[in-house]
């Protein structure tokens, strides 16, 4: 079965952000009973905090997730 589940999340970084240089994703699932699927996604990376500057701030989200599954049966 496939299924689109729709998220938004505001992500806050420490200081103004002008480009992302790198990003990954990454995720934990634990399956917690029959009905029940938990875990988090990681987005990390890093980026500049202006046009001239060099220098790159690292950054780190983690957002929670849980999915309910119906009984298909």
């Amino acid at each position: 079965m496939k299924k689109l589940v729709p998220f938004k999340k505001e992500l806050l970084f420490k200081s103004n952000l002008e480009e992302i240089t790198s990003i990954s994703l990454e995720h934990s699932l634990n399956i917690e009973n029959d009905n029940l699927i938990s875990g988090e996604f990681i987005i990390s990376g890093e980026y500049r905090m202006n046009d001239n500057s060099i220098n790159t701030e690292a950054f780190s989200f983690n957002i929670p997730f849980d999915i309910w599954m119906k009984n298909i049966f």
